[in-house]
């Protein structure tokens, strides 16, 4: 299991007309549709672990991600051992990803009638082989299996998200740093839309933190040069949908309009 890692530079965009002057700059790219659902256990334990259990379509694509809370920072991070998370005013954030495609089917029956998460995860630990896993790998594995044991997760909520995905070459003082960036458009419960543009990172163990520093002060760069204006670091989306469900006091499984697309 060689990508275990997910590190992500992660900015809000003031408003709409920030997304199209960034969307203007970067090209025609790819566009995608994705339509994400959220799975739980009806107690909401996985929530309360800042787990995240998604099921995406992604225009003919279907995709299952496991996401755990922001990694420690530090030199043992990879361990789990670190100093600290993830902070506040840090657009980069690093945490647990696992992801595999499903049958369309597969995908279907789950949203209809649950999700067993049980032979997903035994999956992701037979593609780590027989070596030790690390620390934090396996202890988010152990926690998902002894919450999931004998359970079928339930869906409890989604958004859409319409994403334009483009190379971009940024440049500072030390040279090119080419990158590829996600500017999304998202649609979450309560008619709220978000505008954000994130760079995937090379997170794996043992890879140095100067090249996302470089990066994030070359993209902060290259928006002001287009004219946005004050751009933030963005919380993950699984925290903004909990905190716009919250925000509606939307119970389990209610629909807002973003939700009912979904539905």
């Amino acid at each position: 299991m060689p990508h275990w890692i997910e590190t992500e530079l992660k900015l809000l965009l003031p408003d709409e007309a920030a997304w199209e002057r960034v969307r203007a700059a970067l090209g025609p790219g790819r566009v995608v549709r994705q339509v994400n659902h959220f799975f739980d256990r009806a107690d909401g334990a996985l929530r309360a672990a800042r787990i995240g259990v998604r099921l995406r379509a992604e225009d003919e694509d279907r995709f299952l991600t496991l996401k755990g809370d922001a990694l420690p920072s530090g030199p043992d991070r990879a361990s789990g051992d670190g100093r600290s998370g993830r902070g506040p005013d840090e657009a980069l954030s690093r945490r647990i990803e696992l992801e595999t495609g499903l049958p369309e089917e597969t995908f279907d029956a789950a949203i209809r009638d649950g999700l067993d998460l049980g032979p997903w995860l035994a999956s992701f630990r037979g593609e780590a082989g027989a070596e030790p896993l690390p620390p934090a790998l396996a202890g988010f594995l152990a926690l998902l299996e002894s919450t999931c044991r004998g359970r079928r997760l339930q869906r409890y909520a989604g958004f859409c998200n319409l994403r334009l995905i483009e190379g971009l070459a940024l440049h500072d003082e030390q040279g090119l740093i080419p990158v590829e960036v996600a500017l999304d458009r998202t649609e979450l419960p309560g008619d709220r839309i978000d505008h954000e543009i994130e760079v995937e990172l090379a997170g794996n163990p043992g890879d140095p933190d100067e090249l996302a520093a470089r990066t994030e002060r070359a993209l902060h760069r290259w928006l002001s040069d287009r004219g946005v204006g004050t751009v933030v670091p963005a919380p993950s989306k699984l925290a903004r949908l909990h905190e716009a469900l919250a925000r509606r006091s939307l119970p389990v499984g209610a629909g807002s309009a973003a939700e009912r697309v979904l539905d």
